[in-house]
């Protein structure tokens, strides 16, 4: 099985670079949309970014267009969305593919996580898990189960030795105390 850190990224400016740049710190992979009802968790994923950055957590963004179309701009527009409405600080990549039989290298690697999501529970969480149930039946396209990617914002918590720890549904608030509980569990290891 091929691991995390062979894989080659392109950042949305274009730069190119391997995941094995971040070998021994901790990552939050996120895949975000600029038409989304999550979409203002920008906001705290740039918290999340500026407390922990220099503890070695990096957040990496990978804009999609795989959930009802809501990210339909092209690179340079959803960086200066994100840059200009959140002020984000954190890597933002080009947009990728998540559903269907041709993920991205990254995503097929974190979909293998064989755990299911955590969910922060509650009557919104129950709510949105109908949603969804109804959104991929519009679709045509599902997510793989366990580990899929669910909707836009689902957070992989990926440690600092490249395996993926755990991962969180869209709903899940980047300060939600189980996700900052394991981030710190995390950080702990980070060498």
């Amino acid at each position: 099985m091929e691991s995390i850190y062979d894989i080659k990224l392109k950042l949305i400016n274009g730069q190119e670079l391997s995941l094995s740049d971040y070998k021994g710190k901790t990552l939050l992979i996120v895949n975000g949309a600029s038409k989304c009802g999550y979409t203002p968790q920008y906001t705290n994923l740039q918290k999340l970014h500026t407390t922990y950055n220099e503890r070695g957590l990096k957040i990496l963004v990978f804009p999609c267009n795989d959930f009802l179309n809501q990210e339909e701009g092209e690179d340079r527009e959803i960086e200066n969305f994100c840059t200009t409405k959140f002020r984000t600080e954190f890597d933002l990549f080009e947009k990728i593919k998540i559903l269907g039989s041709s993920p991205h290298p990254l995503y097929k690697i974190l979909q293998d996580f064989n755990q299911p999501a955590i969910s922060p529970g509650g009557i919104k969480s129950f709510l949105f898990g109908g949603f969804k149930k109804m959104a991929y039946f519009m679709m045509g396209k599902y997510p793989r189960t366990p580990g899929g990617t669910q909707w836009n914002f689902h957070k992989y918590l990926v440690g600092p030795e490249g395996e993926v720890q755990a991962h969180f549904l869209s709903e899940t608030d980047p300060f939600h105390p189980v996700l900052i509980k394991k981030i710190e569990e995390q950080l702990a290891k980070n060498s």
